[in-house]
């Protein structure tokens, strides 16, 4: 004969004394602030971002050549196809370089990201 434990008062689960969540706590946390369907995939965007923490960027003065899809294609400046073009001020797209790549100029999101690329570069 078999002895079986008591569900209710089994030393070994590790759960045993864990009260049922409260319903509004997955609420709150459900309720947004996180990627939406927008942005697609995470994980397929950080496996065509790949693992580099800093993609190259060919700086020419004011012009920079960046990645589209790390600086531009989740940007809430760039406007609606099929009208390509940053809509912040001062900002602009000079020209599609290629099907991965866009020469941006005056762009501040590049500045900040390189300027904080250059201080853990320091460290």
């Amino acid at each position: 004969m078999s002895e079986e434990p008591d569900d209710a008062e089994d030393p070994d689960d590790p759960f045993a004394d864990v009260e049922p969540a409260d319903e509004d706590v997955w609420a709150k946390l459900s309720g947004g602030g996180g990627p939406t369907a927008e942005d697609g995939d995470l994980f397929e965007r950080l496996a065509e971002e790949g693992t580099d923490a800093a993609p190259e960027i060919e700086r020419d003065g004011e012009d920079a050549v960046v990645p589209k899809g790390r600086y531009c294609q989740g940007c809430r400046f760039l406007s609606d196809p099929p009208d390509t073009r940053c809509l912040n001020p001062d900002t602009e797209i000079v020209e599609v370089v290629d099907s991965e790549h866009f020469r941006v100029r005056n762009c501040p999101v590049v500045a900040e990201r390189q300027e904080a690329t250059d201080l853990l570069d320091l460290g």
